[in-house]
């Protein structure tokens, strides 16, 4: 068989009808049990989870038995494998905390002293006989991981899927949870309750409720909408019922159920109507409105206005787990091996003698070594490290710039990089950087808080093109009373709306900064921004996100003054006003297209980035502007250069510039300008330039001061 051919794997598919029977000596008995466990099973929780081990594994079989071989040979002989394929490569000591932490403990390596009296490592009569089943077992379904591109039917890391495994007081802890979880689900696709799984587990009750969380977290379990004991149906009766005299409460569960009626609804479970009520009154425990519901409901007719289909009888089913549609395939497989690895059948005897003989054959392919060993580096990053800037990239990659739920980017990470527990994935996200946690206020399941990751991002200027909103202003403009059932049910649909929007958080950071007081925006009704709209929220937003500043006249003339401004000044002004983002020369070339802006600009130098330049708007000046000039009660001739701008003497210098500053701080030197234009002066400075220089008045600037700059006339 060529290592090509082994690249089809096919001894996982259809296990061969074997030859002879073949016994591989790894049947489970007393001899062959390690910590009350088969030892197949103990070498594959152990070794299964990284492909770096199973490469390890197979780089030690080139090596003599009988010899510890120092870690260094080890990890040169790795990279030998790969030959001249790309990759990472194991060093000495990552093989040595292999071997400690996961090979040793399964009884597969063991530590020595080699002929050099260093530390050395080598394989035990266990691991000479089981290492390369388990090798031959679970490269091909680690390559399959490596190249499936099915997302219905998805596969896992191993690090994922098996998890870490442990030894506490002479039993494992970690891999065989999770194991007998996936069998138990299997055996029962309707799901099972969190009593149905203690009940066909024999693991401790603690390190199912502990590893569940954990499937949970990374997305391989799920738990089923709970079937709710209380179902309402929805009738024409609901009119009957006048809102106004309820308590507020209960308007507001009295105004969903006609909401969920009025879009064809006709039956209701308590949870499911529950949960959008806790979306619209904050504050208020779900018992707590349940109980008065309740307790309403007993008075008069009302039982027959909103009669129950299913009475409860006062009991409640419990969630029910599943195993998640797009990893059941996957596995099922991977159990299917676990069965297969003690199945003392001859079918799976020869199954196990192929998987044996596709190891070497898989080795001998330098690729596929290279792909393995980078596959385990991806997968072994540890969250915890904040000098690990290359996850920190990772995840940032993985961030939407719409946002996203922090429960949803962990399956994201977990799937495509390894195994990182939720609760340290939710803590170090925050410490990352270029990325924030909102924490927002019932807009998580059941009105919980929600933790929703942001990354740092400069939205369009046109980002209200992209709004979902469009066309639909009514419901995000709702007046502002908590009790009012039809406000509290627009600000409900609004917020539909604003979670499923791309540009929600350019149009949350812009509320902010303008002050809204009333409005929806950004999934947060600023009628109650006290409750829905926290102060480490909004810092975030307003440290990450980034908005693009349109210019317009509108915005732009406010801060225009009759006598014009300083371009730089101008832009520092806009800027810290709005809250927006514009760099300078995008800033300049909008003002550019404006037609109601004037710019004048001149060859000095401003500073070492920008050319000076006066941002002027139309306007009007007095005939007696000149009763205003700073220049009034000064000699004439000061303003007449004595040399001329070609051969310019430092004394004569000197008074330019002097003479320039008095212009620029004059309330009239754009009228003084215009006035020197229209009588076509050629010697004198007025407003600022130097008429004799040409380079600083140009066609434009006598343009744009015509264009731009009036003055009475005398008649």
């Amino acid at each position: 068989m060529s290592s090509q051919e082994a690249l089809q794997y096919d001894f996982l598919d259809v296990p061969p009808e074997p030859e002879a029977s073949v016994a591989l000596d790894v049947m489970p008995g007393a001899e062959h049990v390690l910590f009350g466990l088969p030892d197949v099973w103990v070498a594959m929780y152990y070794a299964g989870n990284n492909p770096a081990k199973l490469v390890t594994l197979s780089a030690l079989e080139h090596f003599p038995s009988e010899v510890f071989v120092d870690p260094s040979d080890v990890a040169k002989h790795t990279k030998e494998m790969q030959a001249d394929a790309p990759g990472w490569s194991n060093t000495p000591t990552q093989i040595i905390g292999y071997c400690r932490k996961s090979l040793v403990p399964a009884d597969l390596v063991e530590f020595g002293e080699t002929k050099h009296d260093t530390e050395g490592i080598r394989l035990t009569e266990r691991g000479r006989n089981i290492g390369s089943l388990i090798v031959g077992v679970l490269t091909p379904t680690e390559l399959r991981t490596i190249e499936n591109g099915d997302e219905d039917n998805k596969r896992l890391p191993l690090q994922v899927a098996v998890g870490r495994t442990s030894r506490h007081r002479g039993k494992l802890r970690g891999s065989t949870t999770r194991f007998d979880i996936y069998e138990a689900l299997l055996r029962h696709p309707e799901g099972l309750s969190s009593q149905g799984i203690f009940e066909n587990v024999t693991v401790a009750q603690p390190n199912v409720v502990m590893a569940t969380r954990e499937l949970l977290n990374t997305g391989i379990i799920r738990n089923e909408d709970r079937e709710e004991s209380n179902v309402f149906a929805l009738t024409d009766r609901l009119d009957e019922i006048d809102v106004n005299q309820c308590p507020p409460d209960i308007q507001i569960i009295i105004e969903s159920m006609k909401h969920y009626r009025s879009q064809g609804t006709t039956q209701i479970s308590s949870k499911q109507l529950l949960d959008k009520v806790a979306t619209l009154s904050h504050g208020v425990l779900r018992t707590e409105m349940s109980s008065r519901f309740s307790g309403w409901r007993r008075w008069a007719n009302r039982a027959e206005l909103i009669p129950l289909l299913e009475p409860s009888g006062g009991k409640k089913q419990r969630t029910r787990y599943t195993i998640t549609s797009e990893y059941q395939n996957f596995l099922s497989e991977l159990v299917h091996i676990k069965q297969m690895l003690v199945d003392p059948s001859p079918t799976a005897e020869a199954w196990r003698k192929d998987a044996q003989r596709q190891a070497g054959l898989l080795f001998a392919d330098s690729h596929i070594v290279a792909s393995l060993m980078g596959f385990a580096k991806t997968n072994t990053t540890v969250a915890s490290d904040k000098n690990n800037n290359a996850w920190g990239e990772k995840v940032i990659e993985a961030i939407p710039v719409e946002g996203i739920d922090v429960a949803a980017l962990h399956r994201k990470i977990v799937d495509a990089y390894g195994d990182i527990q939720y609760r340290s994935f939710l803590a170090r996200l925050p410490q990352l950087p270029g990325i924030g946690v909102l924490q927002r206020p019932g807009l998580g399941k059941r009105g919980h808080n929600q933790s929703f990751a942001i990354k740092a991002h400069k939205f369009s200027a046109d980002w209200t093109q992209d709004a979902a909103c469009a066309g639909r202003s009514d419901i995000f403009l709702p007046q502002y009373d908590k009790t009012d059932p039809a406000s509290l049910q627009k600000v409900a649909q609004a917020k539909e709306i604003c979670l499923s929007c791309p540009v929600m958080l350019p149009c949350l950071k812009t509320a902010m900064n303008k002050g809204e007081q009333h409005a929806v925006r950004g999934a947060v009704w600023f009628g109650n921004r006290k409750a829905e709209l926290p102060k480490q929220m909004a810092d975030t937003v307003l440290k990450l996100v980034r908005v693009g500043m349109k210019l317009s006249t509108p915005k732009v003339m406010p801060f225009i003054p009759r006598e014009g401004i300083d371009a730089v000044t101008l832009h520092h002004r806009l800027v810290a006003s709005s809250g927006e983002e514009l760099s300078y020369s995008d800033f300049i070339n909008q003002l550019r297209n404006l037609p109601e802006i004037g710019i004048l600009e001149t060859s000095a130098e401003h500073d070492d980035e920008h050319p000076e330049m006066l941002i002027l708007k139309e306007a009007f000046f007095s005939r007696a502007w000149a009763d205003n000039a700073s220049c009034r009660d000064m000699d004439p001739e000061v303003f007449y250069p004595l040399s001329s701008p070609q051969c310019i003497k430092p004394a004569a210098l000197q008074q330019v510039e002097s003479v320039k500053r008095i212009c620029n701080q004059c309330p009239a030197k754009l009228p003084c300008l215009k006035a020197a234009i229209d009588a076509k002066e050629t010697d004198a400075i007025r407003g600022g330039i130097w008429f004799a220089n040409n380079k600083e008045l140009t066609q434009d600037i006598r343009d744009t001061v015509r264009r731009m700059v009036h003055v009475q006339s005398r008649h």
